[in-house]
């Protein structure tokens, strides 16, 4: 039973492959991009209280 089991989800695996790295690439891609953008932000958030400080 275990291993007609590995074979059907191999079988899965290779009928389902290109969608399972789409969607894994595409999740890493979304977190990286999101990750990314927060650190942009918080940069930017530090660079404008900085910038704003010195002129009050």
């Amino acid at each position: 039973m275990g291993s007609s089991m590995i074979k059907n989800l191999l079988e899965f695996w290779l009928i389902h492959e290109q969608g399972f790295a789409l969607f894994f690439y595409g999740t890493s891609f979304t977190l990286e991009w999101f990750l990314n953008l927060r650190i942009c932000i918080s940069m930017y958030v530090n660079c404008e209280s900085r910038m704003v400080k010195p002129k009050k």
